[in-house]
Parts: C-alpha cells; sequence; structure tokens
C-alpha cells in the first residue's frame, strides 16, 4: 500500500490521479441537505417576491411600473377592513384553541 501524506493522498502520484482520489473523498451524500433546503425554499422565495413586488404596485400586466404605496392606500381606504381583519383573527385563534383542546381530549383518553 502506498504512503499517505497529510491530506491522506497518495505520495508518489500524479496530480490528475490525486484529485480524483480527492473527490472520491467526498461524500456525494453531503450536499443533500443543502439541496433539499433549495428545493423547498426557492418556490417559497418565488411566491413571496411574486407577491410583494404587486403589494408595493409592481405590476407590469395592468400597468403598474413603478413602486408605490398606493395599494396599501386603496387598501386602508376600504370600509369594513378593521371589522374583517378583528374577525379573521378571531376565527383563527378560536380554532387553534379548539384544536388544542381537542386534542388534549383525545391524548387523556389514551
Amino acid at each position: 500500500m502506498p504512503a499517505l501524506d497529510v491530506t491522506g493522498l497518495r505520495v508518489g502520484t500524479s496530480v490528475s490521479t490525486q484529485s480524483t482520489s480527492v473527490m472520491r473523498l467526498i461524500d456525494p451524500w453531503a450536499l443533500a441537505p443543502w439541496v433539499t433546503m433549495a428545493v423547498f425554499l426557492l418556490p417559497v422565495a418565488a411566491g413571496l417576491v411574486g407577491t410583494l413586488l404587486p403589494a408595493f404596485g409592481y405590476l407590469p400586466a395592468i400597468g403598474g411600473e413603478q413602486f408605490s404605496l398606493e395599494p396599501w392606500r386603496a387598501l386602508a381606504d376600504q370600509p369594513g377592513l378593521f371589522t374583517s381583519v378583528q374577525l379573521s383573527l378571531q376565527t383563527g385563534l378560536l380554532a387553534a384553541a379548539l384544536s388544542l383542546a381537542l386534542a388534549a381530549a383525545f391524548c387523556a383518553l389514551l
């Protein structure tokens, strides 16, 4: 067996042989977490960009070619906005509390 230096490469072999040896030392599964994160996060990032751009007035398909706060002003001018937001928050919190209570009751029965 040939001698190995500090890096784990064989002493006395050519550079091309050593570079392929280094490639063999890299575990192909080492990139799996990064690839998985990219597969999940890239669509989320694209969705956020696709939502935020029109929210700030940039939607060239309907003539919005510059950023502005006009969509937010139009939203704030809607009658009943506060009531709608309040009802949504109450419904969401009530549904979460009901789900927690049902899950706790189910676990207590086990």
